[in-house]
């Protein structure tokens, strides 16, 4: 089935935490927010092209939306499209109090939660309230991931939270039946560099063997987020928010449709969907062999922020990226994702209906 099936709100870009890497929240930006307003009218939209199954309130902290959050929530499930929202569990300072505030949410048709717990979001948030969470998702029959980026050298590991919560935790495996509760998704952190955190103060030894980071990226245009500015980006990975060429338009600007339609020209988007970062990597290679490049990645996400924060890697592709567009223009029938005839069947669509 062609079109969008997963729509991701990047609901504000503040949180009660300031972790390391993190691509969205930053002391040096004003705040900024979507309101419910807006995601309602984005999601009338797209659930009117039939392929939208899955509604994702991230941030910074979508719980910092308070009564908005139950608004957006109950709006889109009575829509019968499932939901996700992404937290710290900042709020659940107690376990009675986290049941009180999940039963409203499932109430309301919440169908998932994943909480964030590392050494990086347990600088700023206790522990105890994780674990708070996790135990009034399982008391009320609530859908729970536990969402792990490993920290060289951390303390908290999943054997470490395993024991802190006195429950084995089950690790998530992509494409299996996983249980509903107690169940972890671990990977590596995604060095993402800045000023106060350069390239060559990343402690990672990645194996030889890993080829995670190499490949087509099948997330793009499949998965888009919605910026708390607005702005539409063209998959859910975990970018750097200043890369432009991540992202496809603004809403403030244009409609989704009209962005999407612009996004499938896009040469980058068809690149690292039909390609991936890799290619774009052997690409900027061979035409300037002095831009030192690493030869390892955690992943495709670790990848592309290396490479669309590096202004020498930009300067090659705006003088040479033009000769790839026709290959992947033959390429792009491979692609299921938002096409041209898809595009204008929605339009006819909504113009006789």
């Amino acid at each position: 089935m062609r079109g969008l099936r997963e729509l991701v709100f990047s609901t504000t870009n503040q949180c009660p935490a300031r972790c390391q890497d993190c691509p969205t929240v930053s002391d040096k930006n004003p705040t900024k927010r979507l309101t419910v307003e807006a995601m309602m009218r984005i999601v009338d939209e797209v659930h009117g092209w039939g392929t939208l199954r899955f509604v994702i309130f991230t941030g910074g902290e979508a719980f910092l939306l308070g009564n908005d959050l139950q608004r957006i929530v109950a709006y889109v499930a009575e829509k019968g499209i499932m939901t996700r929202v992404v937290t710290n569990a900042y709020w659940a300072t107690s376990k009675k109090k986290a049941v009180k505030i999940l039963t409203e949410l499932k109430a309301l048709g919440l169908t998932e939660i994943n909480i964030s717990c590392d050494d990086y979001h347990q600088e700023f948030i206790p522990l105890k309230n994780v674990k708070h969470a996790n135990e009034a998702a399982l008391e009320i029959g609530l859908p729970a991931l536990l969402g792990h980026r490993q920290k060289p050298h951390g303390r908290i590991t999943v054997k470490y939270l395993s024991e802190y919560f006195g429950v084995e935790l089950h690790r998530f495996r992509e494409g299996e039946k996983n249980p509903d509760n107690n169940v972890i998704l671990s990977g590596h952190n995604i060095p993402l560099y800045s000023s106060s955190n350069p390239r060559d103060s990343d402690p990672w030894e990645i194996p030889e063997n890993n080829r995670d980071w190499m490949g087509a990226c099948n997330l793009v245009l499949q998965n888009i987020v919605i910026s708390p500015d607005l702005r539409v980006q063209i998959c859910c990975g975990i970018a750097m928010s200043t890369i432009p060429e991540l992202y496809i338009g603004s809403l403030a600007e244009s409609d989704l449709l009209t962005i999407l339609q612009r996004g499938n020209q896009d040469l980058i988007a068809n690149w690292l969907a039909l390609e991936g970062p890799s290619s774009i990597k052997d690409f900027i290679c061979s035409k300037d062999p002095s831009i030192d490049l690493p030869k390892q990645y955690v992943n495709r996400c670790h990848l592309c922020n290396e490479l669309f924060t590096r202004e020498e890697v930009r300067r090659v592709l705006r003088k040479y990226a033009a000769e790839r567009s026709e290959a992947l223009l033959l390429m792009r029938s491979a692609l299921d994702w938002v096409s041209e005839d898809w595009a204008a069947s929605v339009y006819k669509s909504n113009t006789t209906s």
